[in-house]
């Protein structure tokens, strides 16, 4: 029998501080009380503790939904509108990407073909607790994923370099171009891991079915599922150790590779996880790209019978999801 959780890891147990011990474990402590937070106000009858608890081999449970917006798919306007919609990155006035995952795309400035398409389910909120760890950690990371011109100065607040500013420059708009645009980490208002534990404790302390229309995809599946383990199976449950949102695998059948394209090359191959942990179901962050060895670009697939021509043409293959696990009751 195993003891209870003792401290609540970093989403996908990333480590990015893997030359600084002093650093990761002050990460570590910090991200933990973050957590912390968000759960206890939760725990009730049927949202155990994860600290109090004996989890033992208990199995987890994944929730998932499709990461393209239920307010857009609703929409009565053509597909392709639907697309235009979707892709559009939000300012102050406007959020569309509110799914618990986020995505821009970057295209070729000759042809405006696109060269890749990057989602992320990364919370702002673990980028808020890293910068005040170590803002370099977090210019490096944003050098190494959006822009290799990124400058510290530009990732926070004016005039206030003690705080993070989650809306900085490199982190909106819906494609990376050369002075701004580009996406660390999920901005949208209601993207956050505690509107997501919260949906989750609300549904264990008054269990009842899915809503059948909604704004979200996210909060009837969440919903559902909470309830279902609750009432139905009469069991108790809470979030995953590493809690976080995760992106899921594409469906890959839905992608055609265009004519003269290698035997051996499936869709599956330019998805790559550059975050987090794939095989765990993990991902954070991930790229689907075309390597230049192939001769073809992103915008020469096609998916469901139409060529790519935005990001959101993915992300209707893309569900992001999170993972609970259920417990009897004592």
């Amino acid at each position: 029998m195993s003891d209870p959780l003792a401290r609540y890891d970093t989403p996908a147990c990333i480590n990015d501080f893997r030359n600084s011990r002093r650093k990761r474990a002050q990460l570590r402590t910090a991200w933990d009380a973050v957590v912390d937070g968000i759960m206890q106000p939760n725990i009730s009858t049927n949202f155990y503790d994860p600290k109090a608890t004996v989890v033992g081999r208990a199995r987890r449970a994944r929730v998932e939904w499709t990461a393209f917006p239920k307010r857009t798919e609703d929409l009565t306007v053509s597909l392709n509108q639907k697309f235009e919609q979707a892709d559009g990155r939000p300012n102050d006035t406007d959020e569309r990407q509110f799914e618990y995952c986020e995505w821009c795309v970057e295209r070729d400035p000759a042809t405006q073909k696109i060269l890749r398409i990057t989602f992320t389910t990364e919370s702002r909120a673990y980028f808020q607790e890293l910068w005040k760890v170590d803002p370099d950690c977090v210019c490096d990371l944003n050098r190494k994923h959006v822009n290799r011109g990124v400058q510290l100065e530009d990732l926070h607040l004016p005039g206030d370099p003690a705080a993070y500013n989650v809306r900085n420059k490199w982190n909106t708009g819906n494609e990376y171009l050369p002075d701004r645009g580009g996406s660390m980490h999920m901005i949208v208002g209601i993207n956050t891991i505690p509107l997501a534990v919260n949906l989750a404790g609300g549904a264990a302390r008054n269990p009842r079915d899915a809503p059948t229309r909604g704004a979200h995809h996210a909060d009837p599946m969440v919903i559902l599922a909470v309830s279902r383990i609750v009432g139905r199976l009469q069991k108790r449950l809470s979030f995953t150790n590493p809690v976080g949102i995760y992106l899921q695998e594409p469906e890959f059948n839905r992608i055609e590779l265009p004519a003269g394209a290698p035997r051996d090359v499936h869709p599956r191959d330019f998805w790559r996880v550059v975050r987090g942990k794939r095989s765990r179901g993990w991902g954070l962050r991930a790229v689907f790209r075309v390597p230049d060895r192939f001769g073809f670009k992103v915008s020469d697939l096609k998916i469901d019978g139409r060529p790519i021509t935005h990001g959101s043409q993915l992300a209707r293959t893309v569900k992001s999801g999170t993972y609970v696990t259920p417990l009897p009751h004592p």
